[in-house]
């Protein structure tokens, strides 16, 4: 959005987009929204996965520690949330050209903000931003900015061997990273056992059930008839549901039509 109002021509194509990509994610933004009250959903923001606990300190997008724990309250989380030095470094070229890429500049500003405790007051006042748990989700979107910058930093190397040297470098910079906690060996037993599988490996996503329903302690197998609970309809599909789908059909229709047309003008 930032960038449009730098841009202003191209507000018809951002409303364009901006319909077809709301369009698009309809048939699950529609119902998980409108229908929550009729779901446990509200127990994705409760307890552990309460976004006040999970934001992250400055200091922790340049530790290069990596471990192989989860998020936890304070400075000291077992997983990584790097954005990488080598790559920080790299931008500094293309801070001489910030004026034109001022969007992408506010962007990754604005994401690294979003991720520390200072932005708690913003994420206080916007209730739906609780639904995306952990702050440091937006890691995605600053390392994206980050390796835009750095990776512009190629189309000024004339030199292709410096240019290699430098990809070279990135790569063994990194090369500790990849490399799983440990190797478990496993035999056929391991994916057979069915009591194994149901006590280790099988379980329920309580996020979206019924309100009405009843998550059982432990997997059991069930002779008979499953246990029905009540839902809005008789096949569990609502009419927001339904129209939901519609959209999401009359979209992927729309972005296909607009891809022939666009494509039968360049040819």
């Amino acid at each position: 959005p930032l960038y449009f109002l730098f841009n202003l021509k191209l507000w018809k194509k951002f409303l364009l987009v901006s319909a077809l990509t709301f369009g698009l994610s309809a048939f699950f933004i529609l119902p998980a929204f409108f229908e929550k009250d009729l779901t446990i959903v509200d127990s994705l923001t409760g307890g552990f996965f309460n976004y006040s606990y999970h934001f992250i300190y400055l200091r922790q997008l340049f530790i290069r520690t990596w471990a192989y724990g989860g998020s936890i309250l304070g400075p000291f989380d077992d997983i990584s949330f790097q954005l990488g030095w080598p790559q920080v470094l790299l931008i500094l070229p293309a801070l001489r050209l910030w004026r034109k890429q001022l969007y992408f500049w506010l962007a990754l500003v604005l994401s690294i903000f979003m991720m520390t405790f200072h932005s708690q007051f913003v994420w206080d006042k916007i209730p739906l931003l609780a639904m995306a748990q952990f702050p440091w989700r937006l890691l995605t979107f600053a390392a994206t900015f980050v390796a835009f910058f750095s990776g512009s930093l190629f189309f000024w190397l004339k030199n292709k061997l410096a240019a290699a040297v430098l990809i070279v470098l990135i790569i063994a910079l990194n090369w500790q990273y990849f490399r799983p906690e440990k190797f478990s060996p496993v035999n056929d037993y391991y994916y057979t056992d069915r009591q194994r599988i149901a006590n280790e490996m099988s379980g329920v996503l309580s996020d979206y059930l019924p309100k009405t329903a009843v998550k059982p302690e432990q997997p059991r197998d069930i002779n008979g008839p499953l246990e029905q609970f009540d839902f809005p309809t008789v096949n569990g599909k609502t009419p927001l549901e339904f129209w939901s789908d519609i959209i999401s059909l009359l979209s992927w229709l729309g972005l296909l039509v607009y891809a022939v047309r666009f494509y039968r003008t360049r040819a």
